[in-house]
């Protein structure tokens, strides 16, 4: 019982940090609002072929269909920024 008791403790805390930092309006920078799009960019390239598993998976979406509905339209939106 005390690990799930210093789990929800964890998680009370991140989320704690997490508004206290949107708080702050660091967010509402526009290089900031880029820069954090480039990083989820970055990510989404290091995982993607965790993410064709779990779609497929999940959806049974084949490695073309996932690229096209789903990473493929995420990497366009990033790009216009």
């Amino acid at each position: 019982m005390a690990t799930k008791t210093k789990t929800i403790s964890n998680i009370k805390s991140v989320i704690d940090k997490q508004r206290d930092f949107f708080e702050s309006n660091a967010t509402r920078d526009i290089d900031f609002r880029i820069e954090q799009l480039k990083k989820l960019k970055k990510a989404i390239q290091e995982n993607e072929d965790n993410i064709y598993e779990a779609l497929n998976a999940d959806f049974k979406k084949s490695k073309f269909e996932s690229f096209a509905t789903e990473i493929g339209v995420l990497y366009e939106e990033i790009s216009a920024c």
